[in-house]
């Protein structure tokens, strides 16, 4: 295993993960240490005015920088035999993926750690439990930096994370649901959002986010999660390599006079950035 650990955080332009529109990269080191940091041109300079207003990143300011074709070589130089660590590194990996894609570049196979799955919390709530400072939250130095510090901190206590895969997440996303996440709770919940008070089923392997995290999402949004379809469902979020006969069930249900609907993984983010939720 290799000694140099990078933290990498990224944002996006648009809900489309090929979208990469800043990337960070910090040496896990005592202190850390800045490697890169930089706007990227996202295709055609694209941006959606609702993720603007997340991270403040907008067309003005990335017109005239580099597209990740350009600096993908400086990059690919610093993480060239170093393993990564990201929070939700999932949709980190898929952004990266989807971007260099975009280019015709082969993603290099990298070992990933993903300190969300450690703390099975989003990034701020982690470093608030971790005595970790978080400044200008989505812009991906601070975070890339704060992922660093929170890195660090887990293995104080303990010489490997809960959570390790190489360059495959189609074991971790295709998990059952299990636990508190299938406890309806309304409490806190906004009445008028998309999910509030209905059934939700997830199946198949997620890309751009964990299974774990996006139940999570939907159930403060309201939702009532479930592991299973029965005709009490109203939305199955759908990713990779669903089974046929899930589908066949759904297809049974309607027919017989229930409205479920199905929701592939680009309508499900669809979803949640309309609602101004953006994916760390």
């Amino acid at each position: 295993m290799s000694n140099k650990i990078i933290a990498l955080d990224v944002e996006t332009a648009t809900r489309y993960p090929n979208s990469l529109c800043q990337i960070s990269l910090i040496l896990v080191a005592n202190p850390p240490v800045s490697l890169f940091t930089s706007l990227i041109q996202p295709p055609d300079n694209e941006f959606d005015d609702h993720i603007i207003r997340i991270h403040g990143i907008h067309p003005d300011m990335t017109k005239d920088v580099p597209t990740l074709e350009q600096v993908w070589p400086l990059i690919k130089s610093f993480l060239d035999g170093a393993n990564l660590v990201a929070h939700n590194a999932s949709f980190d990996r898929n952004v990266i993926s989807k971007s260099l894609e975009y280019y015709g570049i082969e993603m290099p196979k990298y070992s990933w750690d993903c300190t969300y799955q450690a703390t099975g919390k989003k990034l701020l709530e982690a470093c608030k439990e971790y005595s970790v400072s978080l400044d200008n939250h989505h812009d991906s130095a601070f975070d890339a930096l704060a992922c660093a510090r929170l890195y660090s901190e887990l293995n104080k206590s303990s010489s490997t994370l809960s959570y390790k895969a190489s360059n495959d997440f189609s074991e971790l996303n295709k998990r059952r649901l299990t636990g508190d996440v299938l406890k309806k709770d309304l409490s806190n919940a906004n009445p008028n959002s998309f999910f509030y008070d209905k059934k939700v089923v997830f199946t198949g392997v997620l890309g751009a986010i964990d299974r774990k995290l996006a139940a999570s999402i939907v159930k403060d949004m309201g939702a009532d999660i479930d592991s299973n379809i029965t005709k009490r469902t109203k939305y199955v979020v759908c990713g990779d390599g669903v089974g046929p006969s899930k589908m066949r069930k759904i297809e049974t249900y309607n027919t017989q006079g229930c409205d479920i609907i199905k929701l592939n993984e680009q309508e499900f983010v669809k979803v949640l950035r309309d609602e101004g939720i953006q994916i760390d």
